[in-house]
């Protein structure tokens, strides 16, 4: 089997502002399986938007170092070339995830990425008029924790009890203001709140599990579960109530079932997400999520890139989005060659 990749930078259609930082451009590799018979498979490798050039050139170097020895049977050390090794057998068909009868659509978010109090009230009520049941809010600028609360019970008013409201806040907050935060937004009725507090610190696991276990709220971590062994820790210090995992962060769809599994065997929810990457990441994570029981997933992404590089884009009907079947995922090459800034092996 020989492999190919192209590196393409696409930009946002407005800058995607989160309390990390906010994005402009995605910048992603996508890795094509050729095989014998003809066929490709594509999967992606893509980092946190927020990476920095280092991070970028380390991909970068591995993919090159992976196509150049694809033919040789050579297995790359990088996570997130592994990853799209995976997502790619995946499209190939010649790998498959664990799954009895795996669904065939799954329920997604839809996410309302202003913090501003009209705009989060109006975009809301935009998504439950296409269909969605679930929203996920971003937070985490806010100067106060009265702000944070007007806007959220603003926004619950407008959509009523029956929808689900998630928050994000990208690890914004301190323990302190955190707990103070937390125990205010009590009466908006929220799923859960994500990463309320930092990633990356060594005593992240039972730090979450002391705020886990003050909090009337429920915790989901998201930056945290950075890969099989981190989502193990958490689960064992019983620090958050749902794990948020992401394919191309943890490892690919293989790795993300897995912690999947290892959460729900403890009572843990699990909401598949992404890094918004294009819809080549975006179809493997589908796959992910359709193996486990339906909920709303965090995969409503593709629009926020200006292509989703799909010839057939991905779309979401009533809250709801459709699993690619196996080879069904194409390149729309126009768009490919609008993006691309470089190629490696057979990239045509």
């Amino acid at each position: 089997m020989g492999a190919s990749a192209i590196r393409v930078r696409i930009p946002f259609r407005r800058p995607f502002a989160t309390a990390a930082g906010t994005w402009h451009e995605r910048d992603a590799w996508i890795l094509r399986l050729h095989a014998s018979d003809g066929r490709v498979g594509l999967g992606e490798a893509s980092l946190d938007p927020a990476a920095d050039d280092a991070a970028l050139d380390d991909l970068a170097a591995a993919m090159r170092a992976f196509v150049a020895r694809a033919a040789d049977g050579a297995e790359p050390v990088h996570a997130t070339v592994l990853g799209a090794i995976q997502a790619a057998k995946l499209d190939l068909g010649i790998l498959t995830l664990d799954a009895a009868s795996p669904s065939t659509t799954v329920a997604v978010n839809a996410t309302v990425a202003t913090e501003d109090l009209e705009r989060s009230v109006g975009e809301a009520r935009y998504a439950i008029e296409r269909g969605f049941t679930t929203i996920k809010l971003k937070g985490g600028l806010e100067r106060s924790t009265g702000a944070l609360v007007a806007r959220l019970a603003a926004i619950r008013n407008a959509v009523g009890p029956g929808i689900a409201l998630r928050l994000d806040v990208n690890g914004a907050w301190d323990p302190a203001t955190a707990r103070d935060r937390l125990a205010g937004l009590a009466p908006i009725h929220l799923e859960y709140v994500e990463q309320p507090i930092p990633p990356g610190d060594p005593e992240e696991p039972e730090n979450l599990a002391r705020l886990r276990a003050a909090s009337p709220v429920p915790i989901a971590a998201d930056e945290s579960v950075s890969s099989l062994d981190a989502a193990r820790a958490l689960l064992a210090a019983r620090a958050a109530d749902v794990l948020v995992v992401k394919p191309g962060r943890v490892g690919g769809p293989l790795v993300a079932l897995a912690i999947a599994r290892e959460a729900q065997a403890t009572g843990v929810g699990v909401t598949i997400s992404t890094l918004l990457e294009t819809g080549v990441g975006l179809s493997a994570a589908l796959r992910v999520a359709a193996c486990l029981p339906d909920q709303a997933h965090g995969l409503a992404t593709a629009d926020v890139l200006v292509s989703d590089l799909l010839r057939q884009p991905l779309e979401v009907r009533n809250g709801r989005m459709t699993i690619p079947a196996a080879a069904s995922v194409a390149l729309d090459s126009a768009a490919v060659a609008s993006f691309r800034v470089e190629g490696i092996g057979d990239d045509r």
